[in-house]
């Protein structure tokens, strides 16, 4: 009796041990399905993380390549702004010359007129 009580706990145990090895091996599978959900998981991330950030480096780009292409045109207009405002200074420097010979013209007039009325 001994002996079949033994028996039939070394059965218990083996049987125990089988199903303790099997969900073992259940629980290895699940991990590495876990492992594997979360590496893609993470990929997926990573992809998408690079994505954004070379988005935001093009943005950046267009942006500083637009700052710069509005410089340059404020540096044009500047020097354009620059010379005409010097052929302005031309202008009414000529304007102030012009208008100083007509004066002078208009007194030499009045100053022949006058000798010829003299006359």
């Amino acid at each position: 009796m001994a002996e079949a009580r033994l028996r039939d706990l070394e059965a218990e145990n083996a049987e125990a041990k089988a199903q303790m090895h099997a969900l073992l091996l259940k629980m290895a599978h699940m991990e590495d399905g876990f492992t594997t959900r979360i590496a893609n998981i993470n990929a997926l991330h990573v992809a998408e993380m690079e994505a954004l950030t070379r988005g935001l480096m093009d943005e950046s780009d267009h942006l500083r390549q637009e700052r710069d292409d509005l410089s340059a045109e404020v540096e044009t207009l500047t020097m354009r702004i620059e010379e005409l405002q010097e052929k302005l200074e031309g202008v009414s420097e000529t304007a102030t010359y012009v208008t100083n010979m007509a004066s002078s013209l208009e007194d030499i007039k009045e100053a022949n007129e006058s000798e010829l009325e003299g006359f």
